[in-house]
Formats: structure tokens, C-alpha cells, sequence
């Protein structure tokens, strides 16, 4: 899994058509959007998996234990390279407090919660997981 050559332009085409959608488990929220920005910057559906089959947080815990991650930030990073936090770049994956994904953007973290999609301050970052580039970096 790779970052397409036009995947910023992806990820701000996501973002906009999605910005009012509301917060729904199962359906949209942290880690079904996380997961559909990835997608955009990548093409890859991460988290294919879980979608329509789990309607609350306990339901979706107990589904990505039952594909054998610890929750669902184990299954959304699995095979990423984990980077230092202060080291993630625009596009990379994080996990900030309360058990929530996100992907940087800039000094913010875009990230989906109860009251909708957010811009979090970086330094609430815990841990970061690199979305790898193409070969050929853009400049």
C-alpha cells in the first residue's frame, strides 16, 4: 500500500464531500473515517472488513478482537511502520487520546468524534504509523 501520486488531492476531495457528514457507528465515525481518508491517499480499504457490522463501540471492539487485533487502532495500523509522533507527516495515521484515529494535517489532526469530524491540535498525538509514499516522492 502506497500513497497515489495525486493522493493530497484525494484526501482534500474525500474531506470536502464528507465534511458535514454526521458521526454514526459502523457507518462514520473514527475509524471508518480514518480509514476512507486512507483509502483516498491510497486506494486501499483498510477497514473493509468492519463496515455494516457493528453499530456501537462495544459491538466494534468486540468485532476487531474477533479478527484478531487488540481494537481497532491494532487493526487500522497493522503492517505500518511506526514512526515517532514528532516525526508524522501530512497524510500519516496517528492515534490521539480517547481510543481515536486520525491523519495529520499539518499542526492538526483531522479526526472523526461524537460531535462530527474535527481539526485536533498535533501535539495530541500518542502514537503515528507512516502511510508510505510512492517511490518517487512529489516535490
Amino acid at each position: 500500500m502506497k500513497r497515489l501520486p495525486d493522493w493530497l488531492d484525494q484526501l482534500e476531495a474525500y474531506l470536502a464531500q464528507t465534511a458535514r457528514e454526521p458521526f454514526a457507528w459502523g457507518q462514520h465515525d473514527c475509524l471508518l473515517d480514518t480509514s476512507a481518508m486512507i483509502g483516498a491517499m491510497t486506494g486501499v480499504d483498510r477497514a473493509k472488513q468492519y463496515r455494516g457490522k457493528y453499530d456501537d463501540k462495544k459491538s466494534g471492539l468486540a468485532l476487531a478482537r474477533a479478527l484478531g487485533f487488540k481494537d481497532h487502532i491494532e487493526g487500522l495500523s497493522a503492517g505500518l511502520e511506526q514512526i515517532a509522533t514528532g516525526h508524522a507527516d501530512v497524510g500519516d495515521l496517528v492515534e490521539l487520546p480517547g481510543h481515536t484515529a486520525g491523519i495529520v494535517q499539518g499542526r492538526y489532526i483531522w479526526a472523526m468524534a461524537e460531535q462530527g469530524r474535527a481539526l485536533v491540535p498535533y501535539g495530541n498525538a500518542k502514537r503515528a504509523w507512516r502511510i508510505p509514499f510512492p517511490e518517487k516522492r512529489p516535490a
